[in-house]
């Protein structure tokens, strides 16, 4: 108004800004600083800022606040997304922002260092705000239902909320993978059917695949590049182009002779497109995925069965467990590198999750492991140390899921139920020349809740975002 600002002409400015301004002085010295913009009371200083807003990229609205955001051109990427988690009130466990432009994830177009002019932005284009939900957690089941989860606790609550239930299939969900940037996910039937459905709403199928003529008991899927690989109890593997094309698979890997219990898959730093499997029949495998060859094989004495694989495809490290028991630590290459082994497990281990890509402040590497003991254990890979043993599931640990950046895993269980852990960590204050930082290295976990809802066994779940 004329007595803050005389002759000064706010039109054009978003109605929220004239808000702003039309606050007397008085009131502003008293208030916060109004989210995202700053507004200075020195009319010097507010009418510089209102020369880049006329000239600024306009933001659509974000999900986090009742108030529209302007960019300023010259500000970096990494810049707006500090200021847009500032005013979203983000916390480490709660909401994860995403900025899209033309559907695009602007941090994958762009350095966060560029500024939005270099990103590609021109005055007058719109910015999508993403808010992700984190914590959020997919499971499936033989009740034959899918089922999305908060897996955030406060306080001391121990029983979380009812589920959302995504879909009702025809047959059980025997495997899972979800994408939570492009809101999609593919299920895995236990008739061999593969279905790609949306995260929102409903679950809508948008492409139902057919290859499979028995259980699909493992999917890994590459949403970047929009490729599939799936496991079955038919002993083969099928690769799957995920949009265009036909639902038939693009090509079948056939080399192992009992039932795949599991699928890896990812791209090497050369950008190959590759596959690691394992099986009843005691086989470990390598796949070039693009043309279906065998590259590496490796074949358990006694043809003991192999349940569970993880893979780091930066350096080929893989990890495998077996029926018996065991855990073995190894490294694809020419010839498979000698077999660590890590021996607690009593019984069957059927799932397995590494940290190699998420190391502690001193380089140590992890490695959960779950199976028909009903415990979860939790390894240091490079001592080969044991560091828990955690009890609560009693029945099956059939999958576990992780997110190592929040220190989040689930794992799902034979009697219906998932049990979240908090991954416990002790805090490490490293100084260099120049800062103080704070580390984090794992020193156990322990079970934070306990998601009721299925009717049947549970026998895979993923954490969005893991």
């Amino acid at each position: 108004n004329k007595s803050f600002a005389p002759g000064l002409r706010v039109r054009g400015i978003c109605r929220k800004v004239v808000m702003v301004l039309s606050t007397s002085p008085s009131e502003i010295s008293k208030q916060r600083s109004p989210p995202c913009l700053n507004l200075p009371v020195d009319r010097r200083r507010l009418n510089a800022q209102l020369r880049w807003l006329r000239s600024a990229v306009p933001v659509e609205r974000a999900v986090t606040g009742e108030f529209l955001l302007f960019a300023r051109p010259y500000e970096t990427v990494a810049e707006l997304l500090q200021r847009l988690r500032a005013a979203g009130q983000t916390s480490a466990i709660g909401n994860r922002l995403v900025l899209l432009l033309a559907g695009q994830r602007l941090d994958r177009i762009a350095s966060p260092e560029h500024s939005l002019v270099q990103a590609g932005l021109s005055a007058g284009a719109a910015l999508q705000v993403l808010h992700v939900k984190e914590g959020l957690l997919l499971s499936g089941s033989f009740d034959r239902t899918i089922c999305m989860w908060d897996a955030t606790f406060s306080g001391n609550e121990h029983e979380a909320e009812e589920p959302k239930l995504l879909h009702t299939a025809s047959r059980a969900i025997v495997a899972l993978a979800a994408d939570q940037e492009s809101q999609r996910l593919l299920a895995g039937l236990a008739n061999g059917a593969l279905e790609l459905r949306s995260l929102n709403g409903e679950g809508q199928l948008l492409k139902a695949f057919a290859g499979h003529s028995k259980a699909v008991t493992s999917i890994a899927a590459l949403w970047n590049i929009e490729r599939a690989i799936t496991a079955s109890y038919d002993t083969t593997l099928a690769v799957w182009e995920l949009t265009e094309g036909s639902a038939a698979p693009l090509r079948c890997l056939q080399q192992h002779t009992l039932p795949v219990f599991s699928v890896k898959a990812g791209l090497t730093p050369e950008g190959q497109f590759l596959a690691a499997s394992c099986s009843q029949d005691g086989a470990v495998i390598l796949w070039d995925a693009a043309d279906g060859r065998l590259l590496n094989l490796h074949t358990e004495p006694n043809q003991s069965e192999v349940l569970a694989i993880v893979v780091d495809w930066d350096t080929k490290r893989v990890a495998w467990g077996l029926r018996c028991g065991l855990i073995f630590l190894s490294r694809f290459g020419k010839e498979m590198a000698a077999a660590v082994p890590l021996s607690d497990h009593v019984g069957a281990v059927w799932s397995l999750a590494a940290s190699w890509s998420c190391k502690g402040h001193d380089g140590s590497e992890y490695l959960l492991s779950g199976g028909e003991d009903m415990l979860l254990r939790l390894w240091d890979l490079n001592t080969r140390v044991l560091l828990a043993a955690l009890d609560g599931h009693p029945d099956n640990i059939w999958n576990i899921s992780v997110s190592w950046e929040q220190g989040l895993a689930a794992t799902s269980c034979h009697d219906g139920t998932l049990r979240i852990w908090q991954l416990e960590s002790m805090d490490l204050c490293v100084k260099d020349c120049q800062k103080t930082t704070r580390k984090r290295s794992l020193v156990g976990a322990h079970c934070v809740g306990v998601l009721q809802g299925h009717a049947d066994s549970v026998v895979c779940c993923q954490l969005l975002g893991a």
